[in-house]
């Protein structure tokens, strides 16, 4: 028996079609197969709600039906996933002044350095016999149809262990996809290309190379391996030469995996501690003699941390002090991505990236008028809104925060004279904030910031927030200690910092003058070790010289974790 399956998007843009599936075919597969790829931010898992679809006239997640009948089907704009081809990705780094020394690899031509991230991948092609001519593409990560967040695809590793060839499969082919990409506008073969760098998180870089990550979904968290071995780019499928092979970053440990290692190179903070400490003996003293001790009275300098820290689904975290390197991961989330929030998506086309509110005076004509609020937004390509990618959503936030509109423990303060009780919905006794009315969103209904939304946002930043000051505690420092604070990953450069700092997702005592943002660190350390062969040496010593620490471990993790996630900054509330 085969089904007949109609689908009807609301959009005008996009035509209806219909497809003939066998019984038992999942409704997200069947719309899949029509053309149309479904928001499954949970994986299929039928907790997140994005794929809300009217099916026979009633609504229905497409992710919990299986179709064993002929149906008809309605694609609301909300369930779709929006061109991730166009997703914004920070390809660039801003580590120019950091002068890395390059001496040039011989016996190759042209080489790809790579970054394989849990949402986006971005990737470059070099040629080697001239070190300005780069071509660069990214795109969306085609897993997350079965999930946004890395625990997710492990999940459904170790459920169905055969799935780990299509989930190894769907990431080799969107590479490939970008070789194809990157050789059409270089003009050469696939063929010329003979060296790949990859720089990915732990389960990321596992998934790519066919490789187990079962293990990271149990207790102590410990991966399979560590340091991977260079391999053939054919192995894996990979289409480049016959004798072109693929060097992987190896990881610190846990989920701080080789896009970490990839941006402390980018950075040189391991570098920058070291030089500090030579220049500070006194940071030293116990591994000094007690006459040498003596000899060294010369008033010590205060005390200096170089932080970095990679915002994203996996919040991973580096402290480098007197000469030593200290790792962590955060559970944070998909919020700052788009994940689990109502309105939530992507950084592409539509997404609103910007949001002020500001309140207009009375105009000084004489009759007393209240002041009254104004909300301006901005979207990304300045297109109708569509939703919330996860700049707009923490500039929302901080700009309630600002006008005493959330409370410290991040519940909504709605007051009755407030200029702008014109942007709030109440919906029974839940109220939530309009950032863009039904006339002008792109949607045809209202985009709005729900109570939900501001809890998904305060388990991601109290997660890296807890683990930033963990970090330092086991130092015995402040956060005002931190020399440079190096925000890497392509989400940290499209925020501002003010904004992170208010939220606290960024420590509010680090002025923001020493506050970096560097852009995607993952591929700026693959490309350096494309290009030259002594840091992919320095990223294997990195790597074993490190710490890794299990947050969650530590005594006081509960305590702190829960504090973290109030807004300290938060206007107190008349």
């Amino acid at each position: 028996m085969i089904y007949l399956v109609h689908f009807h998007p609301e959009s005008n843009v996009r035509t209806p079609q219909t497809v003939h599936v066998l019984p038992g075919t999942r409704l997200t597969v069947a719309a899949a197969e029509a053309g149309f790829l479904l928001r499954t931010d949970c994986g299929g898992a039928g907790t997140c709600g994005k794929c809300k679809l009217r099916v026979n006239g009633n609504e229905q997640l497409a992710c919990q039906i299986t179709v064993e009948n002929h149906l008809d089907v309605t694609i609301p704009e909300t369930a779709l996933r929006h061109n991730e081809k166009t997703v914004v990705v920070q390809t660039e780094s801003f580590l120019d002044n950091e002068q890395h020394e390059i001496i040039k690899r011989v016996g190759h031509r042209f080489g790809v350095a790579v970054d394989i991230g849990t949402t986006t991948l971005a990737a470059e092609l070099h040629d080697f016999s001239n070190p300005n001519t780069v071509w660069a593409v990214f795109r969306a990560n085609p897993q997350r149809n079965y999930g946004d967040d890395v625990i997710t695809r492990i999940q459904k590793v170790i459920e169905e262990p055969a799935f780990l060839a299509t989930l190894q499969g769907l990431i080799v082919d969107a590479v490939n996809g970008m070789l194809a990409e990157l050789v059409e506008k270089a003009g050469i073969a696939v063929t010329d290309i003979s060296l790949v760098s990859v720089a990915g998180n732990t389960v990321m870089e596992h998934l790519f190379l066919g490789i187990d990550p079962s293990p990271l979904g149990f207790a102590p968290f410990i991966a399979p391996i560590s340091e991977f071995p260079v391999c053939s780019g054919h192995d894996i499928g990979l289409n480049i030469a016959p004798n072109g092979i693929v060097e992987t970053f190896p990881i610190f440990g846990g989920f701080v995996g080789g896009d970490i290692v990839a941006g402390v190179l980018a950075t040189a903070i391991h570098k920058k501690s070291r030089e500090q400490l030579e220049e500070n003996p006194k940071k030293s003293e116990k591994n000094q003699e007690p006459s040498e001790k003596k000899r060294n009275d010369s008033p010590p300098k205060e005390p200096r941390s170089f932080f970095l820290i990679d915002i994203g689904t996996n919040g991973e975290l580096v402290l480098c002090y007197n000469g030593e390197i200290d790792t962590a991961a955060t559970a944070a989330g998909p919020a700052f991505e788009g994940g689990r929030i109502e309105y939530g998506m992507l950084a592409v086309p539509g997404a609103i990236d910007r949001v002020k509110l500001q309140i207009k005076e009375p105009n000084g004509t004489g009759v007393p008028t209240a002041p009254t609020g104004e909300l301006i937004v901005s979207t990304i390509g300045n297109q109708p809104p569509k939703g919330l990618c996860g700049s707009g959503l923490i500039d929302a936030v901080s700009e309630l925060l600002r006008h005493g509109l959330i409370k410290p423990n991040g519940q909504f303060h709605v007051k009755a004279d407030s200029p702008f009780l014109q942007y709030w919905r109440i919906t029974g006794d839940k109220p939530s904030f309009v950032l863009a009315s039904d006339e002008v969103s792109g949607l045809g209904e209202a985009i709005l910031l729900t109570q939900r939304d501001i809890r998904q946002l305060q388990l991601a930043t109290g997660a890296i927030r807890a683990g930033i000051q963990l970090l330092l505690r086991q130092h015995g420092l402040q956060p005002s200690h931190i020399e440079t604070f190096y925000v890497g990953g392509g989400f940290g450069s499209f925020i501002r910092p003010e904004a992170a700092q208010r939220i606290g997702l960024l420590p509010s005592e680090v002025p923001l003058e020493w506050i970096r943002f560097c852009g995607n660190t993952s591929l700026a350390g693959a490309r350096l070790s494309l290009l030259d062969s002594r840091y992919r040496d320095e990223s294997l010593r990195l790597s074993q010289h490190a710490r890794h620490i299990e947050l969650a471990s530590l005594p006081d993790f509960a305590n702190v974790y829960a504090d973290a996630m109030l807004f300290e900054k938060a206007q107190t509330p008349e």
